[in-house]
């Protein structure tokens, strides 16, 4: 277990230090929620009287949520795994083993 907090760590270290990652998963989300947000904030939609916003912050944190495992995460798992910093799995990976 001390090792994957170690690893946890790392990680997050790293993820810190890349400010491109840094932009798309916390900022891009807030500043799409804000010029949204204030262009159809208050107007009623056609589903039973609600905002827009009601349904628009949901969906912002499900694509927010599925866009960072999808590509941030598996491109710093393979970033990690070139560099030998994951070096138990680049031993048992599959394609080794073949």
């Amino acid at each position: 277990m001390n090792a994957y907090l170690k690893l946890i760590v790392f990680d997050f270290r790293l993820y810190l230090r890349d400010w491109l990652t840094i932009f798309w998963v916390l900022i891009y989300p807030i500043l799409m929620l804000l010029i949204f947000g204030s262009m159809f904030g208050n107007e009623a939609g056609k589903l039973a009287g609600t905002r827009y916003i009601d349904f628009y912050v949901p969906a912002l944190c499900d694509l927010n949520v599925i866009f960072v495992s999808v590509f941030t995460l598996n491109i710093n798992m393979i970033t990690q795994r070139e560099n030998g910093i994951l070096t138990n799995t680049q031993k048992n990976s599959p394609s080794s083993s073949v």
